[in-house]
């Protein structure tokens, strides 16, 4: 079984379903007493995959975060026995999680799976937090950033081999793309008539970190 922490966004989440499909992914969401969910500490499945959320309390990510990990490495342990199964990865998605690694990283291989450039992050810690990122991938056996940039810096900074991290982007690449005719889409179009030609598609949250005058060139 390969465990997860934390994956509660769209972005984290999708990597390890298409894992699911070669080994069980069990993913953690952690959520503040009181916020996120009104189901506490539950569990849905489909196929290989489970997503498992965990009631903690304010401060779970910093202050509370060596408690967190042995909470989180209980629970792990308590479902991997429960279904007859081992644990053969842990992968921690943030700097939070750095207690956690130091924790079990000599019980079961641990691996830094980087979704973003979190120093940008407003209250996370600046320049501080990627102090705290760079003692985190000295300390697991590889990391996985969505950027080139990202693992660029991990490598030039954070003293480690350029072998120590690989690049698994979170967008398509250009060779899954292909050009689309336009009978194709007018096809599409008279099946599902009120389906509006698309100038732009965006998937995640729309904020203050969206380039609004980015598509309105675009558009």
């Amino acid at each position: 079984m390969v465990v997860v922490a934390d994956i509660n966004t769209l972005w984290r989440r999708k990597p390890f379903e298409a894992l699911a499909q070669f080994a069980p992914v069990l993913g953690f969401a952690p959520y503040r007493m009181g916020h996120g969910t009104t189901s506490i500490n539950a569990s849905a499945s489909v196929g290989n995959f489970t997503l498992q959320s965990l009631a903690l309390p304010p401060g779970w990510a910093s202050t509370l975060a060596p408690w967190t990990a042995w909470c989180l490495w209980r629970r792990s342990r308590s479902i991997a026995r429960r279904r007859g199964q081992r644990l053969d990865a842990f992968f921690v998605t943030s700097p939070h999680y750095l207690p956690l690694v130091r924790r079990i990283r000599q019980q079961v291989p641990v691996f830094y799976y980087c979704s973003d450039d979190y120093s940008q992050y407003e209250g996370w810690g600046g320049n501080a937090f990627l102090d705290k990122e760079a003692q985190l991938v000295r300390a697991v056996q590889h990391s996985f950033f969505v950027s080139r940039p990202l693992a660029d810096r991990a490598a030039a900074d954070y003293g480690v081999s350029a072998d120590a991290v690989s690049v698994s982007p979170n967008a398509t690449d250009e060779t899954f793309l292909r050009p689309v005719a336009d009978a194709e889409i007018q096809t599409l179009l008279n099946r599902i008539p009120q389906l509006q030609r698309p100038r732009l598609g965006v998937v995640g949250g729309i904020n203050d970190r969206l380039d609004f005058h980015l598509l309105r060139q675009c558009a």
